[in-house]
Order: C-alpha cells, then structure tokens, then sequence
C-alpha cells in the first residue's frame, strides 16, 4: 500500500494492524508514494514532483529521502480546477455545485495546458477552443463552451501561487529547494532526474516550463524533466515493480510477524 508523506509510525501501525488482523491479509508492505513514484522511472536517485490532490516535492539518493529538502502543500490538481471552475463563470457557465465540479474537472482535462513565461505575459492569441457539453446534459441547457485564456491561466498557479491567494513560492523554486538539499556532488544528476507523477501533472507543457525555470535558478547545470505518459498512475506503476522483485519476500511483514513481534516486525522497513 502507498502511503503519504505525513503517515508516521503510529498510522503505519494501525495499518497495518487494520489489514493483518481485521481483513486478514497474509501479509502487507508499506511505502511512501514518492519513493514508488520514483521506481516507475526505473530510478532510485532524483527529485519527485507529484501533483495530486496535494503537491509533494521529495529529493532521493539511493532511495532514502532527503528530509530537509521535502514540500507538501495543502493544494494541487483540485485548485487547478477551482481555478478554472471560477473562469469559466467569466463564459457565463456556472458550475459550482458538488457534481457539477466533476463536469468542470473533466473539461479542465480536455482543455487545459502549461504556457511559457513569455506567453503569459504577452497573453496567447487565438488559443480558443470549444468544448462540447451535451453528455453532462447541463441544467440550463448549455450544449457548448468557448474557453479562451483559462486554459493556461488555471495552471499559472504552479508557478505562482499568488495567483490563487497563496503565501508558497512557486513549483520551481521549491524544487531547486529540493536539489540544493542534496549532498554537493549529487546536486547535477539531481538536475537531470527531475520526474512528474500524479493526476496533476498531465497538463501539456508543464515538463517544458518547469525544466525550462528551473534551469533559469540553477544555470551551473544541465536541467531534465522527466514525464512518463502513465505518470497519473506512478505510485501503482512503481508498486508493482517492487512486487515483482526476487527480495520481495524478505521485504513485507506476515501475520505470523506480526503476532510473533508486534510493532518491532515494522522495524525492517
């Protein structure tokens, strides 16, 4: 099972208390979703940028996080969509109850990408595209929505939070944040192992513009993203490739462990 950042000792207790002994597994492994992440790229030193519900940085080596180089922020792919939810409204399309935000998330998804700096600045014309709304069936009878600027405007906030009314630095300083809490001579592989996951990730040009500001902060060094075409799905992704590991077997905790040692069969983790 992944598990968040923030789960400590105790919530991984009571996990795996809850799956041993109440739904009765034969045994369970436990581990955080960067780090799963990071194995779907086949890698085991870099920086993950995941941006699900939450947006998490973490600095690797070797498979052993970085902690003075971690963010979490109580924000993600959900303001993007609040975001863009709130400039639809500007087309005179309203869509702010509970179900009617899945409609506003899956045309987020359809239309929504990353622009340069330059381009946000000098604003992008012709960037128009028109969406087709009959299959959500809209209570007003809505059938099409023209959305313009918004879909590069909802993601702006990756970059600068300001824009959605938050005190955070921007994606891209948070991950020099995160390669210059590495040890000096990991700093530039750490540049050139840059990797994507989550749902909120998947936006066009989001790998160009955050490769190409982070190599602004950072110009002593070459700069890569990565981004993985099944990066919404890196932590399951990156499960499976532990599961399938010949020292699997030593690695997760049976029930005979648990009931033979307690919390202490958890120490191997």
């Amino acid at each position: 099972m992944t598990l968040p950042h923030a789960a400590g000792p105790q919530e991984k207790e009571e996990l795996v208390e809850l799956l041993l002994d109440h739904f009765q597994v034969e045994a369970c492994y436990l581990q955080e979703q960067a780090v799963l992440a990071m194995y779907s790229y086949s890698a085991i030193s870099g920086i993950v940028v995941d941006i699900g519900d939450h947006i998490d940085i973490f600095p690797l080596e070797e498979g052993c996080m970085i902690e003075a180089g971690v963010t979490r922020l109580p924000y993600g792919g959900r303001q993007i969509t609040d975001a863009f939810t709130r400039m639809l409204t500007e087309t005179g399309l309203r869509l702010f109850s509970e179900v009617e935000s899945y409609v506003s998330r899956a045309i987020k998804e359809k239309v929504s990408f990353v622009a340069k700096r330059e381009e946000v600045e000098d604003e992008i014309p012709d960037c128009a595209m028109v969406v087709n709304l009959e299959t959500y069936s809209i209570p007003d009878g809505t059938r099409e929505v023209a959305v313009d600027a918004a879909r590069y405007r909802c993601t702006e906030g990756l970059f600068r939070p300001s824009l959605w009314g938050k005190d955070h630095p921007g994606i891209h300083q948070l991950t020099v944040k995160a390669i210059m809490a590495c040890s000096i001579d990991m700093r530039k592989q750490m540049c050139r192992n840059i990797y994507l996951s989550g749902g909120g990730s998947m936006s066009p040009g989001l790998a160009e513009r955050l490769q190409a500001e982070v190599s602004e902060l950072v110009p002593f060094s070459q700069v890569q993203v990565h981004a993985g075409e099944e990066r919404s799905y890196a932590a399951f992704i990156g499960a499976s490739v532990v599961a399938s590991l010949p020292m699997f077997n030593e690695m997760f905790v049976t029930k005979e462990d648990w009931d033979d040692l307690g919390p202490e069969a958890l120490e191997k983790w």
